[in-house]
Order: C-alpha cells, then structure tokens, then sequence
C-alpha cells in the first residue's frame, strides 16, 4: 500500500442486498466508524431504509483516496440536498394547505356573521314592532278607561236624577 491511499472507507448498503465478501473483504476494525448522523441530523425521512455502515477495502483497487472522499462528500452532500428540497416541497404544500383551511374557516365564520346580523336585524325589526303594539294597546286601554270613567259618572248622573224624580213623583202621589 502507497501513501495516501485509503485503506478502507465506509459506505451505506441495503441491508437486503447480497454479500460482496468474495469480492471484497470486511474489516470493521481497521478505520474509526464515521457519524452520519451529523450530517443529516433528525430529518431522516420513512419513505428511505435505514442502511448499516460497512467497509469497502480498497486497498488493491487503485483508486485515488482524494477521489473517492470528494465523491463520498458529493454524495453525501447531494442526499442531504435532495433531502432538503423535498422537505421545502413538503412545508410549501402543508403550508399552502394550511391557508385554504384557514381561508376556509375564515369564509365560513364570515358566512355566520351575515346570517347572524340578518337574523339579529329580524329580531330587533320584531322587537320594535311588538314595542310600538305594545304603546298602542296601552293607549287604546287609558281611552277606554277615560270613557269608562265618564260613563260610569253619566250613570251615578243618570240614577240620581231617576232617585230625585222618583222621589218627587212619590211625593207627588202622597200628596
């Protein structure tokens, strides 16, 4: 092994995939384990299979090390842009749903302030109505009680004229 190769580097597979072990040969001690995680932090997505770490030895491949790191990091840098913009995708499209249930709500509660200022405007019309009857009946029942007043005098008039004349007639036959 030349200086400033790799020996081996670590890579992501699907756990179903078929074994490589004739091709290549694993060493999982050979080179510190490297932490995706910082990478792409807490946005690992359902839709994508976790994958185990494994080592690729590289040792008689020939590849520049250089290479292969600057074409790990690209991969790794497109993964986690691709993860990026569809998450941007997705908070675009909850976010666009989440005005038209808002629009929605706000149409639907602007529905309920027209139909409850007609109903209230029928209500107070209502009310207007039976106070303007109500004024009237009690005009109509002080009338009524003014000509009950006066008739009722009319008569105690009219029965104290009829005692006096028939007084005087009863006098008048005594006599």
């Amino acid at each position: 092994m030349h200086p400033g190769e790799i020996a081996s580097i670590r890579y992501l597979s699907p756990s179903d995939l078929p074994s490589f072990q004739t091709d290549y040969h694993m060493a999982h001690s050979d080179i510190p384990s490297f932490c995706f995680s910082n990478i792409f932090g807490c946005y690992s997505s359902n839709r994508v299979q976790s994958m185990p770490l494994q080592e690729l030895s590289l040792s008689n491949s020939g590849l520049n090390s250089h290479t292969v790191i600057v074409e790990a990091e690209e991969y790794q840098l497109n993964l986690a842009e691709e993860r990026r913009k569809r998450r941007m995708i997705s908070n675009r499209e909850s976010a666009r749903r989440s005005r038209m249930r808002k629009q929605k709500q706000l149409s639907e509660l602007w529905s309920l302030v027209v139909h409850h200022r007609s109903t209230n405007q029928k209500l107070l019309d209502d009310l207007n109505r039976v106070i303007r009857e109500h004024d009237q009946v009690l005009h109509e029942n002080a009338q009524l009680r003014d000509e009950e007043t006066k008739l009722q005098n009319k008569l105690k008039n009219i029965q104290a004229e009829d005692e006096l004349c028939s007084a005087k007639s009863r006098r008048n036959l005594l006599r």
